[in-house]
């Protein structure tokens, strides 16, 4: 029987276009794809692939003994597995020792997420899996087929739901993801790429992320990152992960879908917590089901809701739970960093650490020094009485024009400076309010309300207002110059064991602060040239070291000697 590639229904010999999907049948797969015809597990027929990513590559496929359109999931590691589909299925690996080794352990992981779904095959909000096996030199994962769309790009197509509309619409998940936890399971992973909305349910998809929780003390997790999805417990070493870890991301995951917009990144919210309230978005939401929805976006997960039902219960107007109402039936656990972090798509991070790019596709290019393009800092301008008049009538008047407009130029100078040093201040360091404080005083000084209540003579309050939007622009520029213009996260070791953060400075300096206890933060110099950021690390013996990193926008591979494809160390990934 003659299938469609792309949709795996029956078509007919020599048809140009298929009669389901109406796709023209062409279709050339790329040389490392497992060509579209090909039979796996006695059983399942291979069409064209449906996505891939840095850990895998996903195919349609049919069950031909029972007509079932099915989901395959491939293991097939970006930079540690290659194929030449022409001459054989089989997958070759790095001859490598160590990277065999790492490839080994991401295959045992990749059938533990297949181990995982298993469990929950009566879940209505979790995707299913059929079956699993090696072979080819890997393994696979057969899964449902799931015809729908992501929440991602089902809200792009149809516009931001409603709370309601959300909550309904999330709530076979959510209720899903509470007998996953009852297991000791935490997906770790939850995002509007990771739903699927189909025409009569939702499905949660991607549970490669998953680990199992217990309580002995050497248990390790490897760090999921994604950026305004994930709780700060998950940048941490010693972070505690558990359902308030899933909470916080399905908590996410509304906020995103009902406003558009992506929460900011917990590890910025932990030193400064500027997430706008639905309601201060313009978003037509219950007080009650906001202040539930907040919750579980609370930064520290002591303030956050401790199970799925109770968070599902809030967002349902019924909110009767108390903060720290753990399920007794889950054992929370001290993480430790396993060998990657990092990740930002669906692949699970336990997996080999991905490639700067796909060795067929070239090597990206570092562009250069990265560019603050926010918005500085610029204070808002009160509320002034009209018709305010200073004790010396024609002449007040002129006067208070005059420092009016002088120290209106002089608070100018605070965003001028900050432009000027290209910085984001106030995201890392806790400096923004007092430069706040500095900016905003020659505005309340100079009110007329001010100068009327208090009989300030005119020039005495131009004078004062100069002097302190001087101060202010002079500690603007003393303050940006310990304040990294760029920040990323990730791991030093090989085996992800130190998580840290990467510090680049507007005067060409770095700082590489180790999150590891008792281990000095590094220091040195960085420089850009043809497209490749250095970093000079000078040594107490008076030598230093010269290490390469090539950037893709988001993510920073480390290396020692220029080149990916051999000798790839670690990655970090773009956290301010």
């Amino acid at each position: 029987m003659k299938y469609c590639l792309f949709c795996m229904r029956p078509a007919e010999e020599g048809a140009a276009h298929c009669p389901h999907c109406g796709k023209r049948q062409e279709y050339t797969a790329p040389e490392y794809h497992l060509l579209p015809g090909t039979v796996i597990g006695g059983k399942f027929m291979i069409g064209a692939a449906l996505g891939e990513g840095g850990f895998g590559i996903t195919y349609v496929g049919v069950d031909v003994n029972l007509q079932i359109r099915v989901a395959v999931k491939e293991y097939f590691p970006n930079g540690y597995a290659n194929r030449s589909s022409t001459a054989s299925a089989g997958v070759s690996i790095s001859s490598s020792l160590e990277r065999q080794e790492i490839y080994e352990k991401g295959k045992s992981r990749f059938l533990d997420e297949a181990r995982t779904l298993a469990k929950f095959t009566d879940e209505a909000g979790i995707v299913h899996v059929r079956d699993f096996f090696e072979e080819n030199n890997t393994a696979y994962i057969v899964m449902e087929f799931l015809d729908g769309i992501t929440l991602k790009d089902y809200v792009k197509k149809n516009g931001l739901l409603t709370p309601a509309q959300a909550v309904e619409l999330l709530a076979p998940v959510m209720q899903s993801l509470r007998k996953v936890h009852t297991e000791n399971l935490i997906h770790r992973d939850i995002s509007p790429d990771n739903i699927m909305v189909l025409k009569d349910r939702v499905k949660l998809l991607d549970f490669g992320a998953a680990r199992s929780v217990s309580a002995e003390a050497n248990k390790s997790l490897s760090v999921v990152l994604k950026p305004g999805y994930a709780p700060e417990e998950q940048y941490r070493s010693k972070g505690q992960q558990g359902p308030w870890t899933d909470v916080y991301a399905m908590s996410a995951t509304v906020y995103k879908v009902i406003t558009g917009v992506t929460p900011d990144d917990s590890t910025q919210r932990v030193y400064q917590d500027e997430l706008k309230a639905p309601s201060a978005l313009g978003i037509a939401i219950a007080p009650a089901v906001e202040k539930a929805l907040l919750k579980g976006l609370a930064v520290l997960q002591k303030d956050r809701y401790q199970d799925m039902a109770q968070l599902l219960n809030g967002l349902r107007g019924n909110d009767n739970s108390t903060v720290n109402d753990a399920p007794k039936t889950f054992a929370p656990a001290t993480v430790a960093l396993e060998n990657n972090v990092g990740r930002v798509t669906a692949p699970p991070t336990a997996y080999p650490p991905q490639n700067a790019a796909p060795v067929r596709t070239g090597q990206p290019v570092y562009t250069g020094q990265p560019v603050y393009t926010g918005r500085p800092y610029a204070p808002a301008t009160p509320n002034r009485t009209e018709g305010g008049h200073t004790a010396t009538a024609k002449k007040g008047k002129a006067l208070m024009f005059v420092f009016f407009l002088l120290s209106f130029v002089g608070a100018a100078a605070i965003p001028a400076a900050l432009l000027t040093a290209g910085l984001n201040i106030g995201i890392k360091v806790g400096v923004s309010v007092g430069l706040a404080v500095v900016a905003f005083l020659p505005f309340a000084l100079f009110s007329v309300k001010g100068v009327r209540k208090k009989g300030t003579k005119p020039a005495t309050v131009a004078v004062l207002c100069l002097l302190l939007a001087l101060a202010a622009t002079v500690t603007t520029v003393v303050f940006t110059a310990a304040v990294p213009r760029l920040r990323y996260s990730g791991a030093w070791d090989e085996e992800g064991g130190n998580a840290c953060y990467l510090d680049l400075y507007a005067n060409g300096d770095f700082r590489l602060a180790l999150y590891a206890d008792g281990i000095d933060d590094l220091y040195g110099s960085y420089s850009v040239k043809d497209g490749v950021l250095y970093l000079t690390i000078p040594y107490d013996d008076g030598t230093d070291e010269t290490v390469y990193l090539i950037s893709d926008g988001s993510y920073l591979y480390l290396d020692t000697d220029k080149d990916l494809d051999n000798g790839y160390k670690y990655c970090f990934i773009r956290s301010v």
